[in-house]
């Protein structure tokens, strides 16, 4: 077993959500930190606040050039999915295919970033719902998504929640 040493440790930028980029690179930066495992979530990004995927690009492109210059580096990125609009598992194809399409632009995003590696969860199945139905539709949308990041050379590491957050994977 590889020894832990403090070089091996990553901080989430969603700890940081009520202060500015900047802040928080200084912050890692100071701490000695080398490491990010990038949220993807206002107030520092999010792939929803850019009407268009070249003005989304070039934020992204801004931030990675940002990190460099600070000498980190993000070794995963988490878009935020867990909660509205994003549903893995919805009943109405709509929401499901929007969720799909913005896991799609995080996979580029996190190559943009630096690294390979898309944090991803379940969700939540409306919990009116029967969850096997909900099941299936989460696994056909993961799915989807398994075979896009192969094809694009990402590898999807998934997130158990808490049963608080989802009745899904826990």
């Amino acid at each position: 077993m590889r020894e832990i040493t403090f070089e091996r440790f990553a901080v989430m930028s969603v700890q940081y959500v009520q202060h500015s980029f900047d802040y928080f690179l200084n912050s890692i930066k100071s701490c000695g930190i080398k490491h990010i495992d990038f949220w993807g979530g206002a107030p520092h990004y999010s792939r929803l606040n850019y009407t268009s995927a070249k003005e989304a690009t070039t934020k992204v492109q801004d931030l990675r050039k940002r990190i460099d210059s600070a000498g980190l580096d993000v070794i995963i990125y988490t878009p935020e999915t867990l909660g509205y609009p994003f549903s893995y598992s919805s009943p109405e194809d709509a929401v499901r295919k929007s969720t799909i399409d913005y896991m799609r632009y995080a996979m580029e995003d996190a190559r943009i970033l630096g690294t390979n590696q898309v944090f991803i969860n379940t969700g939540c199945g409306l919990r009116d719902l029967p969850r096997d139905d909900s099941w299936k539709r989460c696994v056909e949308s993961i799915h989807y998504l398994c075979e896009e990041a192969e094809t694009t050379g990402v590898d999807l590491v998934i997130e158990q929640l808490q049963p608080y957050e989802s009745n899904l994977l826990v």
